[in-house]
Parts: C-alpha cells; structure tokens; sequence
C-alpha cells in the first residue's frame, strides 16, 4: 500500500496555477479528551510487591513518556508490570513462564493496578493481584475473569500487546528489525488507526491482489486468444474446404440419385419388356394346349380302341384256349377209340365169339366218333382263328406304335412346356430382382430426398390419370 501512494505521488502531473487543488487532508489522528489523553492512554500505574518495587506509583503524561534511569534500576520491572497487568502473555516479555518468580522476593503476593482513559471523561481501573500459582482481575474494583479483562484491552481500548508497535520490549527488539516493510506498516496501522480502517486497508491489499490476479489471468486469456485466433483461422481453411467437400458429396448424391434413376427407369422398361415377353409366352402355351387338344383327344381314342382290341383278343385268346383244350381233349378221345378198336380188332382176331360184340362196339365208337367229328366240323378251323389273332396282333401293334408316337409328341410338348415354363421362371426371377432393386433404391430415396420419394409415391398413385 505504501510503494502504491509512493508511485502515485511521482507520477502527480506538474502544478497548474489555473487550477484549484482540493485541500490537503490532515493524518488520522485520536480525538483527545479535556484532558488530552487519547482513548486506552494509561494515566496511572501502581505496583506493590512486584520484583524490584515494594511500593510505587506514578503517573504518564498525555504525550510522550520516557523512563530514564541507570541499569539495574527497575525500567524493564515496569515494562513487564504494564504487560501483566494489561492481560498480556508471559512469553513477550521472554524471561520467565511463570506468574510468581514476578513476586518480590519474601513476599506471597504481589499487585499491579493500571488506571486507562476510556472516553473524553471516563477513565477504567484495571487490578492484578498475583499469587504464586494463580492470578485475580478485577475491573474498578469488581472481581472479573481474565477473558473479560482481555477483551476490554483488545476490543474497547484497542491495545494489542503482540503488535511490536505497540509494545516493544528489549528482548523483542531483534524481531522488531526483522520486520519487513510490508509487516511493519501493517501493525502499525493496527497500532495507530481504527479497525474498521485497518479491516478496508486489508479488504484493499485482497482486492489489489486480486485485480492483479485478473491482470494476469487477463493477459494469459489475451495470450490464448490471439493463439486461438490464429489456430481459427487455419481452422477457416479447413472449414472452407470442408463445405466444399460436402457440397461435391450433396452433388456426387444428386448425380448417384440421377444414375440410379436412370438405371431404374431402365430397368423398368425391362421388366415391361419381360412382362410382355412372359404375356406372349403364356399365349403361346395356350395355343400349344389349344392344338394339343384334339391330339389328346384322338390320344385318348386310340387308348380307347387299344383297350377295345385288348379286351377282344383276351377274349380270342379265350376262345381259343378253350378250343385247344376241346381239340386235345376229342384227340385223346380218338386215340382212347383207336386204342379200343385196335383192341377189339385183337380181340376179334383172336376170339371169334365175341366178334360181334367187337362189331357193335366199333359201330359205336364210329358213332362217337362221327358225333365228335361234327362237333369238330362245326368248330373254327384253327388256322382261321390264328389268322384273326395274326390281324388283331397286327392292328394292336399298330394302334401301339400310333399310342407310342403320341407319347412321343406329347412328351415333346411337355418339354417345350417345361421349356417355357422355366423361362417364364426365370422372367418372374428377374422381374421380383428388378422389383427389389427397384424398392432399394426407392427406400435410400426416401432416405435421402424425401421430396422426390412423395413425388414418385404420387405418380405411382396417379398412373391411371398420367397416362
């Protein structure tokens, strides 16, 4: 605070006699009583039994007081009475810890009374009676403890025994010295003016701190700024660029959307030509089944006459079995016969008296055998009924080889049919791939260019009126 009024009162500009300077003001000063004694001034000591002094009693001035004596006679006894009567410390006076080696010798007790001026007519008594182990206070005559008397020194007189301004004994002068300029203003601030002064002197040297700390936190802002200003502005550049690479990128978009449009409407005009293609193709396979019909048809005849003509040779084949089985049956028959004439031809041969018998057996058996070879002669020649068979075979291979041909026609329709059929396959393969392609590209629409979505969404929704 000092250094501060000091570069201030150099740097005063040079008198201007034009101009009126305010009046100086006079350094805070105490107001005096009537009888000039400032507020906490001591007006009168008195000791008894206290080291070197038995009995005394003297009486300060208003102004300055000096003590003038030879050593050995009882100047620091009475700086050391003021300390102990005034509530102050024993380790200020650094010679002992003890209350009673400060009892003159022999004696049990000793006692110190400081009268203070209080206010402009008030004065304050302060008694200390000193025991061996113990202390007594009392304030005009009233018996108070230590803490009240302490108070009414520090807060009321505003008497500060640690302030070396104050009160500075011989063994304390060495600190004294050491004392800094800064500390030595400060305590005597405290020793000459009011707290409330001495606390706005202290709110002042924070504050002064603190504009300093902001200067300098200022500075290093500034500092940080201009360093920042000039990182922005390589930061510019890369934003310029940025942009434009974002507006090549919306560009590349727009141009990939056009493309994709493009081979959209492409693909389109495909599928149109696929769905044509595949409209033409289920014509085409209604035409073959149209012309197929009547093959069908007379295939179905022929599968007709051959079961006709199956039915009527497993009827022939009947027919001529059973035959066979008759002709085998009359031809053992006539071999039985020729057996028993051949037998009774011996038989006659050999036994004339049945001869007759013989006869009229023969006779018989020629009968049967007549008999048999009507039967015979009304039956079918069986080189007729092999002659039938052979034609009947002959027309059944025949409507074979015609049912064989149909298959084989049939079965190369249902080839192409096949043929067509994988084709239109792969057309409605292609045609759900295009579909899919095509709502890909409608969805990263939609995704990117809402607008054109809704437009093309309406279009679909419109075609009829469009067209």
């Amino acid at each position: 605070f000092f250094r501060v009024r000091m570069t201030e009162k150099r740097r005063r500009p040079p008198h201007d006699p034009d101009v009126e300077e305010p009046p100086r003001q006079r350094p805070f000063q105490r107001p005096r009583g009537e009888s000039g004694y400032h507020p906490g001034a001591i007006t009168r000591v008195s000791l008894t039994n206290f080291m070197s002094y038995s009995h005394a009693s003297f009486c300060p001035g208003p102004r300055l007081n000096l003590i003038l004596a030879p050593n050995g006679c009882g100047k620091s006894s009475i700086v050391a009475a003021l300390c102990l009567g005034l509530a102050g410390s024993l380790k200020l006076l650094g010679k002992s810890t003890y209350v009673k080696d400060f009892i003159q010798r022999g004696k049990d007790n000793a006692s110190l009374e400081i009268e203070l001026c209080l206010s402009a007519t008030r004065t304050v008594t302060i008694r200390r009676q000193l025991f061996a182990n113990s202390s007594k206070w009392y304030i005009d005559g009233r018996e108070k403890p230590e803490k009240d008397v302490a108070e009414l020194v520090t807060e009321k007189l505003n008497i500060k025994l640690e302030n070396l301004t104050q009160f500075l004994p011989q063994e304390r002068v060495k600190k004294f010295s050491e004392l800094s300029p800064v500390a030595l203003l400060e305590q005597t601030e405290e020793a000459v003016l009011p707290p409330e002064i001495v606390e706005l002197h202290a709110k002042l040297i924070e504050a002064t701190l603190e504009r300093d700390k902001m200067e300098k936190g200022l500075l290093a802002l500034q500092k940080d700024l201009s360093y920042k200003q000039s990182l922005n502005q390589g930061d510019e550049l890369d934003v310029q660029k940025h942009q434009e690479r974002q507006a090549l990128e919306r560009q590349a978009a727009q141009y990939g959307l056009a493309v994709s449009y493009a081979r959209f409407a492409l693909k389109q005009d495909e599928g149109r030509a696929l769905r044509t293609q595949k409209e033409e193709l289920q014509k085409e396979k209604g035409r073959q089944e149209h012309a197929m019909r009547p093959l069908k048809t007379e295939m179905n005849k022929l599968k007709e006459q051959v079961t006709i003509a199956g039915d009527k040779a497993s009827k022939y084949e009947q027919v001529v079995g059973r035959t066979e089985g008759t002709l085998a049956t009359s031809q053992k028959n006539s071999d039985k016969h020729a057996r028993e004439i051949e037998s009774l031809l011996q038989e006659e041969s050999q036994f004339g008296e049945r001869e007759r018998a013989r006869v009229a057996e023969l006779q018989r058996a020629q009968a049967a055998k007549a008999k048999v070879e009507d039967v015979l002669a009304t039956l079918t020649p069986p080189a007729e009924i092999e002659q039938e068979l052979n034609q009947k075979s002959g027309q059944l291979q025949r409507c074979t080889s015609e049912y064989a041909a149909v298959e084989e026609k049939q079965r190369a329709v249902e080839a192409e049919v096949q043929l067509k059929t994988r084709e239109l396959h792969g057309v409605e393969l292609e045609k759900r791939k295009i579909q899919n392609i095509q709502e890909q590209r409608l969805r990263q629409i939609a995704q990117l260019h809402r607008d054109c979505h809704a437009v093309w969404q309406w279009i679909q929704a419109n075609r009829q009126q469009l067209v």
